[in-house]
């Protein structure tokens, strides 16, 4: 290596040095902007048990409290959904344009901080009260508060964007949902039928729901997930009050989910229903840390919810998340399709771009008609296992294999029984499928075949 390269090595990794330092520089300098901007600078979530809001107007007036990982508003827990946006935009609040730096009353006054619209006041986990933001009149834009930290101090101006949900009503941000969770993120779900749990689900790496019972194997995700969107889409009526004491009986029904991020499960138990109206529910929820049995301090929340005496949620089976499913297939992972029916056989496989082809020619396969044929067996559930072989499948019937990049293919059999009712023939055992079920797949295959027909 000459002289000229040495330096050019030089100046090269001078330069490279640099510009990383004046990267880490600029968030270095970014992050002391942002913590010298917030009135409650370095503190998170975590730090702080209570946000004390005083609104101007009583009725506004509430106190939030962390008990495990969750805020309850008053003695409810507040909707999960507004979490986030409620304690982060109290806890991140920032100052931006300083007006006065020493404000006299006067100038406190004509932005009315003597008489604030709000005052809030934030608490750690010691009890240590960390201060209290006032926040006066908003600005002409309307876009600002006027806002103050401590009594003489200075006034800025406050973005009023992520305050919106100071002026919802207490009521409002109470979570209502019977069982409060994130679907997406739930782990493990329980279901207990008067004491007895029928059965427990767990996810496993892969997304998908297992059985804890040895004698089970798989569950179906898509019915757990369906499951637990009732639950959460199901309202609670009305909170009972702490003097309230009604007989709620005995629990009848008891779900139990815990989600990846929490330490905690969230418990909802259903007890006897309303005897002047047989459509309500008694009803309690709470949050129990993972190992113990009784509910966390100060989370029993008691109500009163409508279920339907019908309702599945009221008197839940096993059989609800059992895998029914005709064949567990990824549509995007099929690679090859066959198909036999009335003595013509038709196959077609996926290139690496996504097209459909038949074997043996150059002839392209609508997209539409084969995913046609996937996503109806995908959607296929059988109803019940049959006892005896129904025999050879009528000229009605077909033959299906799937196959896909993961190895799992399917070979499946369809027809119709002696009575007219449509079957599915997989491996050694017969099952029953339903009329629309059957009549959606045999639409979608013989519309594959007469599109190919010529």
């Amino acid at each position: 290596m000459n002289r000229t390269h040495i330096v050019l090595s030089v100046a090269v990794l001078t330069l490279a040095s640099f510009y990383v330092w004046s990267k880490l520089h600029k968030m270095e300098t970014t992050e002391r902007e942002y913590q010298a901007a917030r009135y409650f600078s370095h503190v998170e979530e975590k730090d702080v048990r209570t946000i004390k809001v005083f609104s101007k107007d009583p009725e506004f007036d509430y106190v939030l409290t962390r008990k495990g990982d969750q805020w309850y508003i008053g003695q409810h827990l507040l909707d999960v959904s507004q979490t986030h946006q409620l304690v982060s935009s109290v806890l991140e609040l920032n100052h931006e344009r300083q007006m006065f730096a020493e404000p006299t009353a006067k100038e406190e006054s004509e932005f009315r901080l003597d008489d604030p619209q709000y005052r809030l006041t934030v608490i750690n986990n010691e009890g240590r009260e960390l201060g209290t933001v006032k926040l006066g009149k908003r600005t002409p834009d309307y876009n600002h508060f006027y806002g103050q930290l401590a009594e003489g101090g200075e006034i800025s101006t406050v973005p009023a964007y992520t305050l919106g949900v100071l002026e919802k009503p207490p009521k409002e941000l109470t979570e209502e949902a019977l069982l409060p969770v994130e679907v997406a993120a739930v782990e493990l779900f329980e279901v207990w039928f008067k004491g007895e749990k029928i059965c427990g689900m767990e996810k496993r790496d892969d997304d998908q729901f297992f059985f804890q019972s040895k004698e089970r194997e798989r569950a179906d995700e898509t019915r757990v997930e369906s499951f637990l969107n009732q639950l959460k889409d199901l309202k609670v009526g009305r909170f009972l009050d702490a003097e309230e004491k009604p007989a709620m009986g005995d629990v009848r029904v008891k779900y139990l989910a815990k989600v990846a991020y929490s330490e905690y499960q969230v418990v909802t138990e259903l007890m006897q229903r309303v005897a002047v109206k047989r459509q309500l529910m008694y009803g309690q929820r709470y949050l129990q840390k993972v190992g113990e049995t009784s509910p966390e301090e100060g989370t029993l929340e008691r109500f009163v919810v409508e279920i339907p005496t019908s309702s599945k949620v009221a008197q839940p089976t096993v059989e609800i998340f059992e895998d029914r499913r005709a064949a567990v297939i990824e549509v995007d992972n099929v690679d090859s399709l066959k198909l036999e029916k009335a003595g013509r056989t038709l196959e077609a496989s996926r290139d690496a771009f996504g097209k459909w082809s038949l074997k043996g020619s150059e002839t392209e396969l609508p997209e539409d008609l084969a995913n046609g044929v996937l996503w109806a067996l995908k959607d296929l559930r059988y109803q019940k296992a049959l006892k005896e072989s129904p025999g050879q499948p009528n000229e009605k019937g077909f033959h299906l294999v799937v196959k896909q990049k993961s190895g799992k293919d399917a070979d499946l059999r369809f027809g119709l029984l002696q009575n007219g009712k449509p079957y599915l023939w997989r491996q050694t055992q017969a099952f029953s499928l339903s009329d629309s079920s059957w009549k959606t797949l045999d639409e979608a295959v013989t519309k594959i075949l007469k599109s190919t027909q010529n």
